[in-house]
């Protein structure tokens, strides 16, 4: 191996923990994978950008360059679950390999501490589980390391002509393109290469060839107005074809849906979901010492500055959005790679400070100063192993205990609403749920999104409009099947008249092939006679007994072989209310 390829080499102690994070979770493909799945396929079968063919477009979908990448993959008959799980390894390989360079790009830095980047990225299970999920996370991740490691060549010198701009403009572009919300660091990155070329000096004396100030910035408005450029015209296609600003995710599921934005309010639900991921993993305490450390060490001094701010502009989204409930806390998934990089330039300066301090003690032998900085580099590696093993682990032990809602799942839910509406005579359900992606991908059954992701008028109107949602779900809308879920808590539609008048339970006599389907689910359908294998049911009017709260975990339906499980996935098992039971009116 050549001596220049040598440092590279570090890099394949992660192979182990890339093929651990695949093992332990490529099973799982997250239902929301599904929404871009739905929208490849309808494109592809020429019904446009939309859930299903023949819907008006709406833009439910935030990861648009992700779409346009497993588009060809789909259109050439590969299995989108698959090449999704591949490109995603892939990427997170790269984004990998780009912080490892980010890291050994500082002066002095060493390998072996540089390594500690990727290892704390592919370490960390939130990391690995969301690159697998079949999502955008791992294109983004590369995308955001890329971005950096060209900022920081941008900063040192600008290059010489406008077209040298255009890796870094397309970075940018295709950063916000993957996610709107990679505006923040794009923001962040244009704003420090600002601040640096303000502060360069007018005339750089002895070095008449070093990019002065007038000329970086020449070259950062250059650089801002090619990436304004080229995301510009994606725009303007976008906008034409959706007549809309911003993704209808942003409506359906900004901060006007979760009480306003609340930037510092410390108490407020995005600092906890951002202090709780934090705290799972064990990484506050030593990210404010790497932190500290990285700083006070002049050579990593820019490239921490650069990480931190990202950092900070990132953790935004999150903070303002409140946060979610899915498993291993997606949105810090995107910022990961900062804390990784943070991390490894904390453990550099902690090697470069203490080699130091060791060199200037006096009468110490030659060997010692020598082998010191790798000793310091090993003790640093042990202790931050040791300081994130059982937190990690624990972590990942939680994939026993799962919560979120696979496609697998929603495919099983999507055929059992076929199979109880073909029992119905129903040829075209129409069903209400929560749960667009795999609800829809591959699946023939007509949808509304309580989740409002696909559908402008509920994104809308609610919550400010309460009656809207009444009339539109129960009157103009009248879907013949609802599934409360995650909805329960939201819309409270089973406190309405219009549940109790018009919609009874399942009749699980004829669904016992679906059991499993009820794990986690109320479902509610249109009053109407069931026929199934030696059993005449009685036609369905409605609820007697109480109505379904949230919190409840189980629900039996006594008489006539009836039964709903109803489950809170917002709890822990086993923490939900003593079971209800009901009896319908036959």
């Amino acid at each position: 191996m050549s001596p220049r390829a040598r440092p590279w080499a570090w890099l394949l102690l992660i192979v182990p923990l890339v093929v651990w994070q695949v093992v332990m979770w490529a099973q799982y493909t997250i239902d929301d994978a599904g929404i871009t799945f739905a929208y490849i396929d309808t494109w592809l079968h020429g019904g446009g950008l939309a859930f299903r063919p023949g819907e008006p477009p709406v833009e439910a979908y935030s990861n648009a360059l992700w779409l346009f990448v497993l588009t060809p993959f789909a259109g050439l008959g590969f299995d989108l679950v698959v090449v999704s799980k591949i490109l995603g390894v892939l990427s997170g390989l790269v984004a990998a390999w780009g912080l490892f360079g980010v890291a050994r790009s500082v002066p002095e830095a060493r390998p072996w501490t540089a390594v500690l980047a990727p290892l704390a990225l592919w370490g960390a299970p939130l990391y690995g589980f969301w690159v697998v999920s079949g999502l955008e996370n791992g294109l983004f991740s590369m995308l955001l390391v890329l971005m950096t490691w060209r900022a920081l060549i941008d900063a040192r010198w600008p290059g010489a002509r406008w077209t040298s701009q255009l890796p870094s403009a397309a970075l940018q572009c295709a950063l916000v393109m993957t996610r709107p919300d990679g505006i923040l660091y794009v923001g962040a990155v244009q704003l420090w290469l600002l601040a640096l070329a303000a502060r360069a000096p007018a005339v750089i004396a002895g070095a008449p060839s070093a990019p002065a100030r007038r000329m970086k910035l020449r070259r950062w408005t250059q650089r801002a107005a090619l990436a304004a450029g080229l995301y510009l015209i994606y725009f303007a296609a976008r906008y034409a074809y959706f007549g809309q600003i911003l993704p209808n995710s942003f409506a359906a599921k900004g901060p006007g849906q979760n009480g306003g934005v609340r930037l510092f309010d410390f108490g407020a639900q995005g600092w906890a979901y951002v202090f709780d991921g934090f705290h799972a993993y064990a990484v506050a305490a030593p990210l404010v010492i790497a932190i500290a450390l990285a700083l006070a060490w002049r050579p990593a001094r820019r490239v921490a500055i650069l990480a931190l701010i990202l950092l900070f502009a990132g953790l935004l989204f999150p903070i303002v959005a409140g946060g979610d409930w899915m498993f291993e806390w997606r949105m810090l998934s995107f910022s990961w790679p900062l804390v990784a990089l943070l991390l490894a330039l904390g453990a550099g300066a902690a090697v470069g400070l203490g080699g130091r301090l060791v060199a200037r003690l006096p009468r110490l032998p030659e060997r010692v100063r020598t082998l010191a900085p790798p000793i310091l580099g090993g003790l640093v590696t042990l202790v931050t192993v040791l300081h994130f093993r059982g937190p990690w682990i624990a972590r990942a032990d939680e994939r026993a205990e799962k919560v979120n809602i696979t496609i697998t799942d929603l495919a099983h839910r999507s055929d059992f609403y076929a199979y109880v509406s073909e029992l119905a005579g129903v040829h075209t359900p129409r069903v209400a749920d929560e749960d667009a992606g795999g609800m829809t991908w591959k699946r023939q059954v007509g949808y509304l999104d309580l989740g409002k992701l696909g559908d402008l008028s509920l994104a809308r109107h609610y919550p400010e409009t309460y009656g809207h949602l009444r009339d539109y779900v129960f009157h103009e809308d009248r879907p013949d099947l609802i599934h409360l879920h995650g909805a329960w808590y939201d819309y409270k539609l089973q406190d309405m008249v219009e549940w109790r008048e018009l919609y009874a339970p399942v009749l699980a006599a004829h669904t016992k092939r679906f059991d499993h389907v009820f794990a986690d689910n109320v479902i509610a359908v249109a009053p109407f006679v069931v026929v199934g294998p030696g059993a005449v049911v009685p036609e369905a009017k409605g609820w007697d007994g109480p109505d379904p709260v949230a919190g409840g975990r189980q629900v039996a339906l006594s008489g006539a072989e009836l039964a709903v499980v109803v489950a809170d996935l917002h709890h822990q098992p086993g923490q939900g209310q003593a079971p209800l039971t009901w009896e319908l009116v036959g």
